[in-house]
């Protein structure tokens, strides 16, 4: 655009100002250009009042620049700014259409365009724009924000990569991957991602509470804990943050703290009735309760030195038989109870599990989440419909294992009732469920008691012979002593000693009960192998 002589100077003093942020002098220079009809002042001035949150005046300016010179893409792109700003967005639209079909080579009509256009074509738009300048991260950001919301993580997680080497001093950049990556289960990276976030900008509170989750996903509570007090001062006020702290001092199990959380928990569902997770570890501290309640009842109560029944007459009826060896089964009496059992199914009915064990081809791999990548698990209706003889095998199966029988066998062998009974106080029942399982080579098992939502197990083993023995479960015995409410977590092998083992032997099984020192685990299978077990677990759990 030409300019009149005198005002060349003028025009390069107020950009030169508007660009070291001194908006006042700006517009006090850029005033006599305007008044002459220089559209270039205007849009400079409709920048500067953006800048200052003066969107009306920003919208005024911009239409004068356009006034001055219709087929400005300049001016089409901030008043395109502007009609955003006052939430005019079919405005905005049109405007920054507009700039784009006058200049279809730049960046910014189309991340204006994608923002504020059709959203079906956002995210097409705004690769476009990438394309165009891949160094632009803001433009990058809100396309991973976009493949985010849309649950295509795959595609959210290298764009905002991209992102975060285009502008690496951005703390949202950060943010949003690490939003990212923890969605997609990579939580060691995101912790690192969003630590990174919090460094460049240690005021931004989305940051903070993000990391906070990283670390709770990690089963690192202890640390999401050390997080906390940073996070309040932050934003004292925020609702997600009471319900944070709780679940935080859950998962750590910090008994002496469990009022506290009651009453977070409580305080959220004040102010939001309907909040759905803080029902959801509302439901799980009073499962904790429960839990702790017969668990205390447990190592009150004496038991005998170990005992063993009169043998049940033998049967082929699957639940029958399970159930007549659970009430003849020898109870060990240290640490806590658990029987080793040989012959835990009729002849028969073994050899028959063997020559029906499953290929697996037909398993999903991580059957009880990442911490156990070298087991398999299957899923019964895939099996069906896979080969459905195999499938009504193993559906006959779980129906007789899961059977009421096979559960008040257990319970009287080993003298729960009781501890049943205290459960429905607290509004709980026990129910059974079964699991065939395979585990491969590197899988290990550290030691851990069960989670809090189990009473009892058993773990059916299937091996061919007895050559195996050594992959069986184990009995381990805390080495300092303590007693520590830490159900559901895995231990490093260091720290335990091996009290026993139950020899991974056909047909046999270990029985336990959940409460007390239950410490077991399996020790890392370190040879090519297939473990096959059925997992059998008593349920603690709210009536549907």
């Amino acid at each position: 655009m030409s300019h009149p002589d005198q005002f060349n100077g003028e025009l390069a003093e107020g950009r030169r100002l508007y660009r070291a942020g001194r908006y006042d002098r700006a517009k006090a220079i850029l005033a006599a250009p305007a008044r002459v009809g220089i559209g270039e002042a205007h849009e400079l001035l409709a920048w500067i009042a953006l800048r200052c949150n003066q969107p009306a005046e920003a919208e005024a300016a911009a239409g004068h620049a356009l006034d001055c010179n219709p087929s400005s893409a300049a001016a089409s792109l901030v008043h395109g700014q502007a009609f955003a700003a006052l939430g005019r967005t079919g405005d905005a639209s049109q405007s920054f259409a507009r700039a784009l079909a006058l200049q279809p080579g730049s960046c910014d009509p189309h991340f204006g365009l994608a923002r504020f256009g059709d959203p079906l074509l956002a995210k097409e738009i705004l690769a476009r724009a990438a394309a165009l300048d891949p160094s632009r991260g803001d433009i990058l950001l809100e396309l991973g924000r976009r493949h985010a919301g849309d649950k295509r993580h795959d595609l959210a997680v290298p764009t905002l990569r991209k992102a975060a080497i285009a502008d690496p001093a951005s703390a949202r950049i950060r943010f949003a991957l690490g939003q990212a990556l923890i969605a997609t289960g990579t939580h060691g990276e995101a912790e690192s991602v969003l630590d990174a976030a919090r460094a460049l900008d240690p005021t931004f509170f989305p940051a903070h509470y993000a990391y906070a989750r990283a670390l709770l996903a990690q089963q690192r509570s202890a640390e999401a804990l050390q997080a906390m007090p940073l996070l309040v001062a932050l934003s004292p006020s925020e609702p997600k943050l009471r319900t944070l702290i709780a679940t935080a001092i859950l998962n750590e199990r910090e008994i002496a703290r469990f009022d506290e959380a009651e009453a977070l928990i409580k305080a959220t569902l004040s102010r939001q009735p309907k909040h759905a997770y803080a029902h959801q570890i509302a439901e799980e501290l009073a499962s904790m309760r429960a839990f702790l309640a017969i668990d205390d009842a447990y190592r009150r109560k004496p038991r005998p030195t170990g005992w063993r029944r009169n043998r049940a007459e033998t049967t082929e009826d699957l639940a029958e038989h399970v159930a007549g060896e659970l009430l003849s089964a020898t109870i060990a009496p240290e640490l806590f109870s658990y029987a080793a059992i040989g012959d835990i199914f009729p002849a028969s009915t073994y050899a028959a599990m063997r020559s029906h064990l499953p290929p697996l081809t037909l398993a999903s791999r991580g059957a009880q989440g990442t911490l156990y990548e070298e087991r398999r698990g299957f899923d019964l209706d895939e099996m069906e419909r896979a080969d459905r003889p195999l499938g009504q095998f193993w559906r006959s199966v779980y129906a007789a294992l899961e059977s009421r029988a096979v559960l008040e066998a257990f319970l009287r062998a080993f003298e729960a009732d009781d501890h049943v009974a205290t459960l429905r106080q607290h509004g709980l029942v026990v129910a059974s469920d079964v699991r065939l399982l395979c585990d491969l080579r590197g899988y290990a098992l550290g030691p851990h008691k069960d989670h809090f939502s189990r009473l009892g197990s058993i773990v059916f083993n299937l091996p061919a012979d007895d050559s195996l023995g050594e992959v069986g479960t184990a009995v381990y015995r805390r080495l300092d002593g303590q007693v520590r409410f830490d159900n559901g977590i895995h231990q490093p092998f260091q720290g335990y000693e091996r009290h026993a083992r139950m020899p991974y032997l056909p047909n046999s099984a270990i029985a336990f009960l959940n409460l007390g020192e239950s410490y077991h685990g399996v020790d890392a299978i370190d040879r090519p192998m297939e473990r096959w077990t059925l997992q059998y677990s008593i349920r603690i759990e709210r009536p549907s």
